[in-house]
């Protein structure tokens, strides 16, 4: 299970992705 330091890691990338898409 993931911790909440890695969760936010991991919703900051997926933002950094989703924003270079649009």
């Amino acid at each position: 299970m993931l911790n909440s330091f890695e969760e936010e890691e991991l919703l900051r990338e997926a933002r950094k992705v989703n924003d270079s898409l649009e």
